[in-house]
C-alpha cells in the first residue's frame, strides 16, 4: 500500500517518467493513470562485468568453490512465486530432463514449497545458491548451458540481457515484457504449460 501511494504520487508530480520497457509504460498508464506523454522508455543495459572474458582458471575456481555441475540450466532472481520456478522443476521431472538446475537468488517462504516438491519426488540435481557476489555471478552465467527465465510478470528482465551478453542461450516465458528484452534471440514457452516448458528446454 505504501509503495502504491508513493508511485501514484510520483506519477502525478514527476516532470518525466523513465520506464524500462513498453510493458512498464503500459502498466503505469493502466494501474496509475500516468500521463503517457510524460513517459520515456529507456531500455536497461547490464553491468559491464558481464562483458568480461574470464580465464579458465577463474571459471574453474568458481566451479570448484560452489561445486557446480559440468553442465546446468540456470535461473537467476528472487526465489518467489512470480518467478515460476516450480513449473520449471515440474517440467524437468515430468519430461526427464537430465540436466541439473542451478537457482541463484534471495530466498523467501516460496523456497519451502520448492524444497517440499523436490523431496517428495526425490529430485537430486537441483541446487540453490543464495549468496553469490556480483563479481562471481557472470561466471555462473558463463559456465551454464542456458538461462531459463520463466516469470509470470516483470518490468524488464535484466538476467536475460546478462545471459545474452555472456553468449548464453535464453529460454523465456512469453509473458510480460520479454519479447522486448530478448527479441528474436529468445526461445519462448507458455509459462503455464509444463509440457511446453520442457519441450523448449
Amino acid at each position: 500500500m505504501m509503495y502504491r501511494k508513493k508511485t501514484i504520487f510520483a506519477c502525478q508530480h514527476a516532470d518525466t517518467i523513465v520506464a524500462t520497457s513498453e510493458q512498464t509504460k503500459a502498466d503505469l498508464i493502466h494501474f496509475f493513470n500516468a500521463d503517457k506523454s510524460k513517459i520515456e522508455v529507456v531500455y536497461q543495459p547490464c553491468n559491464q562485468i558481464f562483458n568480461t572474458n574470464f580465464s579458465q582458471e577463474n571459471l574453474q575456481n568458481i566451479r570448484k568453490k560452489y561445486a557446480l555441475p559440468e553442465q546446468y540450466m540456470l535461473m537467476v532472481g528472487n526465489i518467489e512465486p512470480r518467478k515460476n520456478i516450480l513449473s520449471v522443476i515440474q517440467a524437468k521431472k515430468e519430461q526427464n530432463i537430465d540436466l541439473p538446475l542451478v537457482i541463484v537468488g534471495k530466498k523467501s517462504q516460496y523456497l519451502f514449497t520448492l524444497e517440499n516438491y523436490i523431496q517428495k519426488h526425490n529430485i537430486k540435481d537441483i541446487f540453490f545458491y543464495h549468496c553469490v557476489s556480483n563479481e562471481e555471478l557472470p561466471i555462473f552465467f558463463q559456465l551454464s548451458t542456458m538461462l531459463i527465465y520463466a516469470s509470470h510478470f516483470e518490468g524488464f528482465g535484466i538476467p536475460i540481457v546478462e545471459a545474452m551478453q555472456c553468449g548464453v542461450p535464453v529460454v523465456v516465458s512469453n509473458n510480460s515484457c520479454f519479447f522486448e528484452t530478448a527479441g528474436d534471440a529468445g526461445l519462448y514457452f507458455s509459462a503455464d504449460n509444463i509440457e511446453d516448458i520442457g519441450t523448449k528446454i
